[in-house]
């Protein structure tokens, strides 16, 4: 092979080498540019809601077994096991607007009857709410489900559902979240 050919042969490898390289560069362009299909939604629906303006009573069990009440009264709540404790009623009645006031959302509703499976027969946390006008209803949180982060919830004892699981962290604040010491009023 003498050198002329050596280096057309030279010259159309390297053509090909750069005409694969902007094929190949056209074709990662056009697929980046293609519309991915979306992520099917999935529909929240609502729960639970309350109006926390009329929350009048509120128990909290908590998988510990420490359980703590709250009475309003004349405007302001009352910590059951000691009506002279200190908390900041402010911070309390903000995180009740702040937790009441968001209906419960959930996107899945689980047929399953098998409470034990879903952490229900020893609850992490039980809220036991009284209305103004007498009406009564307990949220209960149960374990984690397998997917990740949500946990099971049920408004009512019967229908269960699958809930995020900062909503059983949220609803699961005690008292000493609201105290700086426990001191008694007017001290």
């Amino acid at each position: 092979m003498n050198k002329r050919t050596q280096k057309l042969l030279i010259l159309l490898v390297c053509l090909a080498l750069t005409l694969g390289a902007g094929l190949l560069v056209i074709k990662l362009t056009k697929e980046k540019e293609e519309p991915t299909t979306p992520a099917p939604t999935v529909e929240s629906f609502e729960i639970f809601s309350v109006d926390p303006e009329k929350i009048v009573h509120i128990d909290w069990t908590f998988s510990d077994f420490i359980q703590e009440s709250f009475t309003k009264k004349d405007g302001t709540w009352i910590y059951d096991a000691d009506p002279d404790a200190f908390f900041y009623q402010e911070e309390f009645t903000g995180w009740l607007d702040r937790t009441f006031n968001e209906p419960m959302m959930s996107e899945q509703k689980i047929d399953s009857r098998d409470m034990e499976a879903m952490g229900f027969t020893k609850p992490d946390v039980i809220v036991h709410l009284t209305m103004e006008d007498g009406t009564e209803t307990t949220l209960t949180f149960g374990g984690s489900t397998p997917m990740q982060n949500t946990c099971y919830f049920t408004p009512d004892g019967e229908n269960i559902y699958v809930v995020a699981r900062i909503k059983k962290a949220v609803f699961g604040l005690k008292l000493e979240n609201y105290q700086t010491t426990p001191t008694k009023k007017g001290e």
